[in-house]
């Protein structure tokens, strides 16, 4: 079944943003971004978006998702591992609630990818992970098993290897 979102204000990942632009999906794919004027196949469900906009979806590059979740207290915060100032095989993948609320916030806000990066109260924190805010289980949205070699608070985030690579995955 096709779905075409019509008379919205696109901007495309790519060139100039559109007015009364349509966005047709057919089995949950993008199939054709367009202007005024596009031919809707007759099939399709239209859902009206005029005065609305369409964007693509956001990456968040450093975000502690499903690590420090919002309502479990003390039991949902395994974001810093402190027993030590220097903590590189401590991996993000491994404390992840990929049940926890803060996922539905994100896609509600227009994030559809994070990168989840453990603690940021230690020099060298571990290994961060790329995900996908939907799908169930985390190894179902897991784009990489890491995204990037161990973080440094003084280095940041480094592109080789690192969630740069890995964004690139996520947008394809």
């Amino acid at each position: 079944m096709s779905i075409a979102i019509t008379g919205a204000r696109v901007v495309p990942v790519v060139g100039d943003a559109i007015d009364g632009g349509t966005v047709l999906f057919e089995a949950g794919k993008i199939v054709a971004v367009e202007g005024p004027g596009f031919a809707v196949p007759a099939d399709a469900e239209v859902v009206d978006a005029a005065g609305k906009w369409v964007l693509p979806g956001f990456i968040d590059a450093h975000a502690h998702l499903g690590l420090h979740e919002e309502a479990e207290g003390w039991a949902g915060r395994d974001v810093n591992e402190m027993t030590k100032p220097v903590t590189p095989y401590v991996r993000a993948l491994d404390g992840i609630n990929p049940a926890e609320q803060g996922f539905r916030d994100a896609i509600g806000g227009g994030v559809l990818a994070v990168n989840i990066n453990p603690g940021s109260g230690n020099p060298i924190g571990g290994q961060t992970v790329a995900v996908k805010c939907w799908r169930h289980g985390i190894s179902r949205r897991s784009t990489r098993a890491s995204a990037s070699r161990p973080r440094s608070r003084s280095t940041g985030l480094r592109s080789s290897g690192g969630w740069f690579s890995a964004a690139a995955s996520l947008a394809r």
